[in-house]
């Protein structure tokens, strides 16, 4: 099913998942498409993969040119329950802070990051 179906039918968003990189002007179109259906934010995420859906330095400078808000997921290894542990919650923790900060979301004036 393509994009446009999908946004008929869901009246009413305005962020959008995407797992693929937006940051190269063949995606305009789609940026373009989502602007005028009311999306403001697109969400991406922190992984430490390669995989499409991780977001890049140059992806979230290209959004934030946009004119997109970025809404950050970290999503790394959570298929497995033994990830769900307490040391496994302080390591994604520093994981996703020093992810962040490889693409360029800093803390914000409070210090939270």
């Amino acid at each position: 099913m393509s994009y446009p179906e999908d946004f008929a039918r869901a009246g009413g968003w305005s962020a959008a998942d995407v797992s693929v990189r937006l940051n190269n002007s063949a995606w305009r179109g789609f940026l373009s498409y989502l602007k005028s259906n009311g999306v403001d934010t697109v969400i991406r995420y922190y992984a430490s993969s390669a995989r499409p859906k991780t977001i890049t330095r140059e992806d979230a400078k290209f959004l934030s040119k946009e004119g997109f808000g970025i809404l950050p997921v970290f999503q790394d290894s959570s298929r497995n329950i033994a990830n769900f542990r307490w040391e496994a919650g302080i390591a994604n923790a520093k994981s996703s802070t020093e992810f962040a900060k490889r693409i360029g979301h800093e803390p914000d004036s409070r210090g939270y990051e």
